[in-house]
């Protein structure tokens, strides 16, 4: 599960056992008890309307992989745009690009990209580590994945900026090495006490911390 901003809309994304991730827009549920939301963050407008949980669904649903997702991370490109990164248990990596329409307050196009047999076993971490803007007409994210069968691979994922169909991105493994931490079951970024730069972190049957120069 994860969330994201978009100018006055809050995306939660949100993926399941049955291969599927599911969209949904809390706008609309925020503003009936009195929440708005400015600039990325929630604003209580008083007095705070307390009322019953609605009965709300998803703006969106659609099928990423074969089986159980494991890990999930979802990036922001522009106001308009996101993409979510998802690792399975099928061994594969899913790479979805979302359309939001703000005016119309509905999800305008969504567009996934496979990329199948990018571990050996389950992926269980996955994380964006960073972005080059450098050109006018393409983005390129770097992303880490860790699986079950004990490998931290880094992938350069690259898009066009003004076309959502993700049949036209460009996925190039990065890097592939040897973790350390048995059964790997997610991965974060933090930022070290006295340290400088921020540091990619596994968790599994131990942890593993990991220096983000040459990621």
């Amino acid at each position: 599960m994860s969330h994201l901003f978009l100018n006055n809309h809050l995306i939660l994304c949100v993926a399941a056992s049955d291969g599927y991730l599911a969209l949904w827009d809390l706008a609309q549920g925020l503003r009936k008890r009195g929440i708005s939301i400015r600039n990325g963050q929630l604003v209580t407008n008083p007095p705070y309307i307390a009322t019953e949980p609605d009965q709300t669904t998803w703006c969106h649903r659609t099928k990423v992989h074969e089986s159980a997702i494991m890990a999930l991370e979802s990036i922001r490109i522009d106001q308009h745009d996101i993409l979510v990164a998802t690792g399975g248990d099928d061994n594969a990596i899913g790479l979805t690009r979302v359309r939001y329409d703000h005016h119309a307050a509905q999800l305008v196009s969504c567009s996934t990209l496979r990329v199948n047999r990018a571990h050996a076993c389950a992926i269980t971490g996955i994380k964006y580590i960073h972005c080059d803007e450098s050109s006018d007409t393409e983005i390129r994210y770097r992303i880490a994945t860790a699986g079950i069968d004990q490998r931290v691979k880094t992938w350069d994922i690259t898009l066009a900026c003004n076309d959502t169909d993700m049949v036209k991105a460009q996925v190039r493994r990065a890097q592939n090495s040897h973790c350390a931490v048995a059964d790997a079951s997610d991965m974060d970024m933090m930022k070290l006490d006295g340290a400088t730069g921020e540091r990619l972190v596994v968790g599994g049957i131990g942890i593993e911390v990991r220096s983000l120069k040459g990621l």
